[in-house]
Protein backbone atom coordinates (compact mmCIF):
# COMPACT_ATOMS: atom_id res chain seq x y z
CA UNK A 1 0.00 0.00 0.00
CA UNK A 2 0.88 3.46 -0.56
CA UNK A 3 2.64 5.62 2.82
CA UNK A 4 1.46 8.71 1.47
CA UNK A 5 5.16 9.54 -0.44
CA UNK A 6 5.33 11.79 -3.36
CA UNK A 7 5.02 9.77 -6.74
CA UNK A 8 8.42 9.28 -8.32
CA UNK A 9 8.04 7.96 -12.18
CA UNK A 10 10.87 4.97 -12.98
CA UNK A 11 10.89 1.34 -11.68
CA UNK A 12 11.68 0.54 -8.43
CA UNK A 13 12.37 -3.03 -7.26
CA UNK A 14 12.95 -4.19 -3.87
CA UNK A 15 14.29 -8.35 -4.06
CA UNK A 16 11.69 -10.49 -2.26
CA UNK A 17 12.18 -13.81 -1.06
CA UNK A 18 8.06 -14.76 -2.18
CA UNK A 19 8.04 -16.25 -5.43
CA UNK A 20 5.96 -15.65 -8.59
CA UNK A 21 4.20 -18.04 -9.95
CA UNK A 22 2.45 -17.78 -13.60
CA UNK A 23 -0.43 -20.34 -14.71
CA UNK A 24 -1.79 -21.13 -18.13
CA UNK A 25 -4.18 -23.91 -19.06
CA UNK A 26 -5.09 -24.54 -22.79
CA UNK A 27 -8.57 -26.79 -22.71
CA UNK A 28 -8.99 -28.01 -26.17
CA UNK A 29 -12.76 -28.97 -27.49
CA UNK A 30 -14.44 -29.30 -31.06
CA UNK A 31 -14.59 -26.51 -32.69
CA UNK A 32 -12.52 -24.20 -30.31
CA UNK A 33 -9.58 -24.17 -27.34
CA UNK A 34 -10.10 -22.05 -24.07
CA UNK A 35 -7.02 -20.54 -22.90
CA UNK A 36 -6.48 -18.85 -19.68
CA UNK A 37 -3.26 -17.32 -17.70
CA UNK A 38 -2.88 -15.48 -14.40
CA UNK A 39 -0.10 -14.23 -12.83
CA UNK A 40 0.43 -11.62 -10.04
CA UNK A 41 -0.48 -8.29 -12.06
CA UNK A 42 -2.59 -10.54 -15.30
CA UNK A 43 -5.61 -12.95 -15.60
CA UNK A 44 -6.32 -13.05 -18.83
CA UNK A 45 -9.00 -16.02 -20.70
CA UNK A 46 -9.85 -16.25 -24.38
CA UNK A 47 -12.02 -18.66 -26.56
CA UNK A 48 -10.45 -19.41 -30.25
CA UNK A 49 -13.25 -20.45 -32.38
CA UNK A 50 -12.16 -22.26 -35.62
CA UNK A 51 -13.16 -24.87 -38.64
CA UNK A 52 -10.02 -27.68 -38.02
CA UNK A 53 -8.43 -25.03 -40.40
CA UNK A 54 -8.69 -20.93 -39.97
CA UNK A 55 -9.72 -19.15 -36.94
CA UNK A 56 -13.52 -18.02 -37.19
CA UNK A 57 -13.76 -16.01 -34.23
CA UNK A 58 -12.55 -14.85 -30.64
CA UNK A 59 -13.47 -13.98 -27.21
CA UNK A 60 -11.45 -12.32 -24.84
CA UNK A 61 -11.77 -11.77 -21.41
CA UNK A 62 -9.25 -9.18 -19.62
CA UNK A 63 -10.05 -10.04 -15.92
CA UNK A 64 -6.96 -8.40 -14.58
CA UNK A 65 -5.27 -6.07 -16.17
CA UNK A 66 -2.64 -3.61 -14.99
CA UNK A 67 -3.61 -0.45 -16.91
CA UNK A 68 -6.61 0.79 -18.46
CA UNK A 69 -5.69 0.26 -22.22
CA UNK A 70 -5.43 -3.54 -22.19
CA UNK A 71 -8.63 -4.71 -22.84
CA UNK A 72 -8.54 -2.86 -25.75
CA UNK A 73 -4.72 -4.63 -26.45
CA UNK A 74 -6.45 -7.38 -25.76
CA UNK A 75 -9.32 -7.16 -28.34
CA UNK A 76 -6.58 -6.62 -31.25
CA UNK A 77 -6.98 -10.78 -31.44
CA UNK A 78 -9.99 -9.79 -33.56
CA UNK A 79 -7.74 -9.41 -36.24
CA UNK A 80 -6.81 -13.36 -36.28
CA UNK A 81 -10.07 -14.35 -37.91
CA UNK A 82 -9.99 -15.79 -40.91
CA UNK A 83 -5.68 -16.56 -40.24
CA UNK A 84 -5.21 -20.49 -40.67
CA UNK A 85 -3.97 -21.94 -37.15
CA UNK A 86 -1.08 -22.92 -38.45
CA UNK A 87 0.16 -19.55 -38.90
CA UNK A 88 -0.89 -17.42 -35.99
CA UNK A 89 2.56 -18.06 -34.49
CA UNK A 90 3.69 -16.25 -37.65
CA UNK A 91 2.64 -13.07 -35.93
CA UNK A 92 3.71 -10.24 -38.69
CA UNK A 93 0.93 -12.90 -40.53
CA UNK A 94 -1.93 -10.68 -38.62
CA UNK A 95 -0.84 -8.72 -35.73
CA UNK A 96 -0.13 -5.47 -37.33
CA UNK A 97 2.43 -4.41 -34.88
CA UNK A 98 2.96 -4.71 -30.98
CA UNK A 99 1.73 -1.34 -30.61
CA UNK A 100 -2.05 -2.47 -31.27
CA UNK A 101 -2.08 -5.20 -29.00
CA UNK A 102 -1.60 -6.85 -25.67
CA UNK A 103 1.40 -9.37 -25.50
CA UNK A 104 -0.23 -11.63 -23.38
CA UNK A 105 -3.07 -12.51 -24.99
CA UNK A 106 -1.35 -12.88 -28.02
CA UNK A 107 1.05 -15.30 -26.41
CA UNK A 108 -2.02 -17.60 -25.30
CA UNK A 109 -3.55 -17.11 -29.46
CA UNK A 110 -0.47 -18.65 -30.27
CA UNK A 111 -0.54 -21.96 -27.80
CA UNK A 112 -4.40 -21.82 -28.32
CA UNK A 113 -3.62 -22.35 -31.93
CA UNK A 114 -1.00 -25.01 -31.26
CA UNK A 115 -3.27 -26.75 -29.16
CA UNK A 116 -5.60 -26.68 -31.57
CA UNK A 117 -3.61 -28.48 -33.54
CA UNK A 118 -1.73 -30.97 -31.36
CA UNK A 119 -5.39 -31.54 -29.42
CA UNK A 120 -5.42 -32.24 -25.71
CA UNK A 121 -5.54 -30.13 -22.92
CA UNK A 122 -1.88 -28.69 -21.43
CA UNK A 123 -1.11 -27.03 -18.44
CA UNK A 124 2.20 -25.08 -17.30
CA UNK A 125 3.66 -23.38 -14.70
CA UNK A 126 6.46 -21.01 -14.18
CA UNK A 127 7.02 -20.57 -10.82
CA UNK A 128 10.48 -17.94 -10.25
CA UNK A 129 12.19 -17.59 -6.87
CA UNK A 130 14.97 -15.00 -5.53
CA UNK A 131 12.56 -12.57 -7.79
CA UNK A 132 14.94 -9.32 -8.68
CA UNK A 133 18.18 -11.06 -6.72
CA UNK A 134 21.34 -11.12 -9.26
CA UNK A 135 20.57 -14.48 -9.67
CA UNK A 136 16.93 -16.00 -9.78
CA UNK A 137 15.63 -19.63 -10.55
CA UNK A 138 12.62 -20.85 -12.89
CA UNK A 139 11.44 -23.89 -12.71
CA UNK A 140 8.66 -24.28 -15.47
CA UNK A 141 6.00 -27.36 -14.74
CA UNK A 142 4.13 -28.63 -17.88
CA UNK A 143 1.60 -30.68 -16.71
CA UNK A 144 2.31 -31.43 -13.32
CA UNK A 145 5.95 -32.46 -14.55
CA UNK A 146 8.89 -30.69 -13.72
CA UNK A 147 9.97 -30.07 -17.86
CA UNK A 148 13.38 -27.55 -16.45
CA UNK A 149 14.88 -25.13 -13.92
CA UNK A 150 17.53 -22.12 -15.33
CA UNK A 151 19.21 -20.12 -13.24
CA UNK A 152 19.60 -17.33 -14.38
CA UNK A 153 21.81 -13.74 -13.77
CA UNK A 154 20.59 -11.24 -16.07
CA UNK A 155 19.61 -12.11 -19.17
CA UNK A 156 21.74 -15.71 -19.48
CA UNK A 157 21.17 -19.54 -18.20
CA UNK A 158 23.64 -20.11 -16.28
CA UNK A 159 22.83 -24.07 -16.60
CA UNK A 160 26.06 -26.22 -17.55
CA UNK A 161 24.04 -29.06 -19.28
CA UNK A 162 21.30 -29.27 -21.79
CA UNK A 163 20.52 -25.16 -21.65
CA UNK A 164 24.10 -24.40 -21.38
CA UNK A 165 24.54 -21.40 -23.95
CA UNK A 166 21.64 -19.95 -23.65
CA UNK A 167 20.81 -16.04 -23.56
CA UNK A 168 16.74 -14.92 -22.58
CA UNK A 169 17.82 -11.95 -25.00
CA UNK A 170 14.62 -12.67 -27.78
CA UNK A 171 16.50 -13.05 -31.35
CA UNK A 172 19.25 -15.39 -29.90
CA UNK A 173 16.97 -17.18 -27.64
CA UNK A 174 14.48 -17.66 -30.35
CA UNK A 175 17.62 -18.71 -32.58
CA UNK A 176 18.93 -21.18 -30.39
CA UNK A 177 15.47 -22.85 -29.53
CA UNK A 178 14.77 -23.42 -32.85
CA UNK A 179 18.22 -25.13 -33.62
CA UNK A 180 18.55 -27.28 -30.21
CA UNK A 181 14.75 -28.25 -29.54
CA UNK A 182 11.88 -30.15 -30.89
CA UNK A 183 8.54 -28.31 -31.72
CA UNK A 184 6.93 -29.25 -27.82
CA UNK A 185 10.26 -28.24 -26.09
CA UNK A 186 10.64 -25.24 -28.42
CA UNK A 187 6.79 -23.90 -26.85
CA UNK A 188 7.83 -24.84 -22.64
CA UNK A 189 10.79 -23.06 -23.37
CA UNK A 190 9.04 -19.88 -24.59
CA UNK A 191 6.91 -20.29 -21.94
CA UNK A 192 9.31 -20.81 -19.51
CA UNK A 193 11.41 -17.33 -21.20
CA UNK A 194 8.09 -15.04 -20.69
CA UNK A 195 7.58 -16.30 -17.47
CA UNK A 196 11.28 -15.04 -16.13
CA UNK A 197 10.76 -11.67 -17.89
CA UNK A 198 7.54 -11.11 -16.58
CA UNK A 199 7.90 -12.30 -13.04
CA UNK A 200 9.82 -9.09 -11.91
CA UNK A 201 6.75 -7.76 -11.88
CA UNK A 202 6.71 -9.81 -8.39
CA UNK A 203 9.50 -7.48 -7.01
CA UNK A 204 8.31 -4.22 -8.35
CA UNK A 205 6.66 -1.39 -6.39
CA UNK A 206 3.96 0.10 -7.86
CA UNK A 207 2.25 2.15 -5.86
CA UNK A 208 4.77 4.77 -7.54
CA UNK A 209 2.72 5.09 -10.78
CA UNK A 210 -0.15 6.80 -12.14
CA UNK A 211 0.40 6.23 -16.00
CA UNK A 212 2.90 3.69 -18.00
CA UNK A 213 5.31 6.30 -18.53
CA UNK A 214 5.94 6.73 -14.91
CA UNK A 215 7.54 3.02 -15.42
CA UNK A 216 9.42 3.37 -18.65
CA UNK A 217 9.32 5.49 -21.67
CA UNK A 218 6.77 4.46 -24.79
CA UNK A 219 8.89 1.43 -26.32
CA UNK A 220 6.33 0.04 -28.68
CA UNK A 221 5.80 -3.16 -26.64
CA UNK A 222 2.35 -3.06 -26.66
CA UNK A 223 -0.25 -1.04 -27.52
CA UNK A 224 -0.13 0.51 -23.41
CA UNK A 225 3.51 1.17 -23.92
CA UNK A 226 2.74 3.38 -27.41
CA UNK A 227 1.63 7.11 -27.84
CA UNK A 228 -0.55 7.93 -26.90
CA UNK A 229 -1.44 5.44 -24.17
CA UNK A 230 1.54 5.85 -22.82
CA UNK A 231 1.01 9.10 -21.19
CA UNK A 232 -2.35 8.57 -20.57
CA UNK A 233 -3.78 5.18 -19.40
CA UNK A 234 -4.55 4.70 -15.46
CA UNK A 235 -3.22 2.44 -13.43
CA UNK A 236 -5.98 -0.46 -12.57
CA UNK A 237 -3.84 -3.01 -10.72
CA UNK A 238 -4.85 -4.89 -8.45
CA UNK A 239 -1.96 -7.99 -7.48
CA UNK A 240 -2.88 -11.18 -6.61
CA UNK A 241 -0.28 -13.28 -5.07
CA UNK A 242 -1.28 -16.32 -6.94
CA UNK A 243 1.79 -18.30 -5.39
CA UNK A 244 0.00 -18.82 -2.31
CA UNK A 245 -2.85 -20.93 -3.98
CA UNK A 246 -0.11 -23.47 -4.25
CA UNK A 247 1.38 -25.70 -6.80
CA UNK A 248 -1.49 -27.53 -9.77
CA UNK A 249 -3.73 -24.62 -8.26
CA UNK A 250 -6.15 -24.10 -11.47
CA UNK A 251 -7.31 -21.11 -12.46
CA UNK A 252 -9.71 -19.10 -10.97
CA UNK A 253 -13.09 -18.82 -13.37
CA UNK A 254 -13.57 -15.97 -15.69
CA UNK A 255 -16.13 -13.19 -15.33
CA UNK A 256 -17.56 -13.70 -18.49
CA UNK A 257 -20.13 -11.28 -18.85
CA UNK A 258 -17.80 -8.31 -17.77
CA UNK A 259 -16.24 -7.88 -21.13
CA UNK A 260 -18.28 -8.50 -24.24
CA UNK A 261 -16.69 -10.90 -26.91
CA UNK A 262 -14.68 -9.96 -29.42
CA UNK A 263 -16.57 -8.65 -32.38
CA UNK A 264 -14.81 -10.50 -35.56
CA UNK A 265 -16.66 -7.78 -37.77
CA UNK A 266 -14.59 -5.02 -35.75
Amino acid sequence: MSDGSPKVPGVSFVPTDDPYRRRIELRPSEGSVGAAMEDYVHHFAIRLHHDTAVVTAVEVVPQRVPWATCPQGAAGLHALVGVPLAEVADLDRWMGGRDTQCVHTVDLAVLAAAAALRGGDRTYEVWLHGVGQDEMRATLVRDGDDWATWRTSGMSVLDEGRFAGLTLDRAPFSAWIDEHLDVDDREAAFVLRRGLIIGLSRAVIHDAWERPDDARPADGSCLTYAAPAVHEARITMSPRPTERDGRGTPIPATDRGRVPPVDPAA
